[in-house]
């Protein structure tokens, strides 16, 4: 299973921003705890994306980027 969303974080709220494809929804923003789809998910992987200048260069660049778990 695979998904990809991007978390906010608006004054201690989390939210996810993903398509959500229950019932073809498509683009939407919901609360993390209010997700379906994001309870469907026992792994999450998470990365700093508009920080993080390796990561913007390497997918500018079409380049392999190496997902790191602990």
């Amino acid at each position: 299973q695979s998904h990809v969303g991007y978390i906010q974080n608006k004054h201690g709220d989390l939210f996810i921003i993903h398509s959500n494809y229950i019932n073809a929804e498509g683009v939407v923003i919901e609360k993390i705890e209010d997700s379906q789809v994001f309870s469907c998910y026992t792994k999450i992987y998470i990365a700093e994306i508009s920080t993080n200048k390796t990561l913007m260069n390497k997918w500018l660049r079409n380049e392999p980027i190496e997902i790191v778990t602990r």
